[in-house]
């Protein structure tokens, strides 16, 4: 049986997050869970849609492995479930899968999974400061969610679908309609919590940058990009989202070739991405590129 993707840019299906509540509910009271299965990957990588996971990347010959595992399993009981430590052995067989498609080929590395997505990566056995200050998102992430408040990636996902639908409307979207503000309060929501992390904080930028676009507003889809791409971290990956806008704002504006280029390598890049697609099939139609649009 093949593995999921491994956590990625894209945001969660809103089908996946009943899906995670109860993968979260299965493993209540865990604070460490040996990945086994594939399947077991599977139910830690939902629920962190949830409640956040690290994963401890390991193998029983590597030495640094085993002075940084029994650390992260304290950690993880310290935290009282505020996050999870899933342990994957990278030698198993049945999670061979898993291993390439995670692409991990230095040990140790531990990766942390929030809201269904890898947010930071470490290699090696670090000083215990350092590893208190890498854990440390996944804390603050658990402190900072008001009480009772919608998991952000349910959030998040809501918002996005309720784009999707204002997205196969014809005409430009009237700034007063009900549906229009439903989504842009559900998006901008987003931005005024602490327990979002930074690309899905970008994913809520570009998505009331796309909603600005659709109102015909291209100067302020173009400054809501800029701030989506101010909230990500220097060296961080731009989430596609993010880049498929700029690519499209740009060629808009008369940019050209070299814009339609862009968009055609953030279709190459994320291929199953619809809304790169359309981005690519405006594109193509505005170049006079028909058949291609198609």
């Amino acid at each position: 049986q093949a593995p999921p993707p491994p956590p990625s840019s894209s945001p969660p299906p809103p089908e996946a997050l009943e899906q995670a509540r109860a993968a979260d509910k299965a493993l209540a009271g865990r604070s460490v869970l040996e990945v086994a299965t594939v399947q077991d990957f599977q139910v830690a990588l939902l629920s962190s849609l949830v409640t956040p996971v690290a994963l401890d990347c390991y193998a029983d010959w590597c030495g640094p492995c085993k002075q940084l595992t029994p650390k992260l399993e304290q950690r993880a009981e310290a935290a009282g479930g505020r996050w999870r430590l899933a342990k994957i052995n990278v030698d198993a067989p049945a999670l061979a899968p898993v291993v390439q498609q995670l692409q991990v080929t230095s040990l140790p590395t531990v990766l942390l999974v929030q809201g269904g997505r890898i947010v930071d990566a470490k290699v090696g056995a670090p000083p215990d400061d350092e590893l208190d200050a890498f854990l440390a998102p996944l804390d603050a992430a658990a402190a900072a969610a008001p009480d009772g408040a919608e998991p952000a990636a349910e959030v998040l996902a809501r918002g996005l679908g309720l784009l999707e639908a204002l997205a196969e409307r014809e005409g430009p979207l009237a700034e007063h309609d009900p549906e229009v503000v439903a989504c842009a309060e559900t998006l901008a929501s987003l931005l005024q919590r602490d327990d979002v992390a930074d690309a899905d904080k970008a994913r809520a930028y570009a998505g009331l940058a796309r909603m600005a676009l659709l109102e015909g507003n291209a100067e302020v889809a173009r400054d809501l990009v800029e701030q989506a791409k101010g909230v990500v971290q220097s060296g961080a990956p731009v989430p596609p989202e993010v880049a498929t806008l700029e690519a499209q704002l740009a060629l808009a504006a008369g940019g050209g070739g070299a814009d339609l280029g862009a968009l055609e390598q953030q279709h190459r890049d994320n291929s199953d991405d619809p809304e790169a697609a359309h981005a690519l099939a405006e594109a193509y139609s505005a170049a006079g590129r028909f058949e291609e649009a198609v």
